[in-house]
């Protein structure tokens, strides 16, 4: 079985990398949108402290390698 240059065995598993690198790109979009209607869902009902919950899950999803998280509303009162 001819398996191709090590140039086109290296063009198609580039091209497998990208193809499954834009289907974890979809997917972590459609992650992202249904967290977002989940917190508007939430939002009418919540205490501020639920809501920045919500978005400090939604921001750990978003951006896991990241310590970027929201103050707590007691913090937000405190620092006004």
């Amino acid at each position: 079985m001819f398996t191709g240059s090590p140039k086109d065995q290296l063009a198609t598993k580039r091209k497998a990398m990208q193809v499954d690198f834009a289907a974890q790109q979809n997917q972590q979009h459609i992650n992202m949108a249904s967290n977002l209607i989940d917190l508007q869902q939430v939002i009418s009902g919540a205490t501020p402290e639920e809501i920045n919950e919500k978005i400090d899950r939604i921001l750990k999803d978003a951006l896991p390698n990241s310590d970027i998280r929201l103050k707590s509303a007691e913090k937000q009162d405190d620092d006004s």
